[in-house]
């Protein structure tokens, strides 16, 4: 029983991960202003992305960036749309939703079926992962884990502590009084979108150390 108690517990964080990472990215496209409705689409796409990279390299890593860049790119559209157009931002959320899903789902088509030869494996960290049942949960995990927890806390310490995070709260809560200060609300609002997109596709990557 503690053995199965353990194994849920030890599933829960692995994925839980990619939801975390989305998570962050969302929150700073957010607090720019910027609803982005196109998680599922951005995160599909990095999903695909890092998958076909690692299968024709067998380097994971380079996956991973690949699908951090393919994130970065397709979230330039809806920043486009949102920001230079001014359209709707539902809109321009749900269209990208549905042209990831669309382009993963062309792009992946012919690797249905074909496992990764390899994934990250776990990490333990020194001393820590031989404390009892604490350690081999928390501290025995992907370097997804470690690197989502460290974004998560680096996101809230620009945001809250850093002139960038003030002008990315202030460019969402009172866009009109950021540019009487000299800033540029769409640069601000672009440089949110993007980042948050690479966020979101490097919460698209489970393939990479999924078992």
């Amino acid at each position: 029983m503690d053995e199965v108690i353990f194994s849920v517990a030890h599933r829960t964080l692995v994925a839980g991960t990619p939801l975390l990472l989305g998570t962050v990215g969302e929150i700073i496209c957010e607090r720019s202003g910027i609803l982005n409705l196109g998680v599922e689409g951005v995160m599909a796409v990095g999903a695909v992305a890092a998958f076909i990279v690692t299968h024709h390299t067998g380097n994971p890593w380079l996956g991973l960036c690949v699908a951090i860049l393919a994130g970065m790119l397709i979230s330039i559209i809806h920043a486009f749309a949102s920001v230079t157009l001014q359209s709707n931002q539902v809109v321009s959320g749900l269209a990208l939703t549905m042209l990831g899903l669309g382009i993963s789902g062309v792009l992946g088509k012919p690797y249905v079926g074909k496992p990764l030869a390899i994934k990250i494996n776990a990490v333990p960290i020194p001393f820590l992962a031989d404390i009892p049942v604490v350690g081999p949960l928390f501290f025995n995990q992907s370097p997804f884990l470690y690197l989502a927890v460290l974004l998560a806390v680096g996101a809230w310490f620009v945001l809250e502590h850093t002139l960038l995070g003030i002008r990315i709260r202030s460019t969402g809560e009172n866009p009109k009084a950021t540019e009487t200060q000299g800033v540029n609300v769409s640069r601000i609002r672009y440089f949110a979108v993007i980042i948050g997109g690479g966020l979101l596709c490097h919460g698209g990557c489970p393939p990479l150390y999924f078992l």
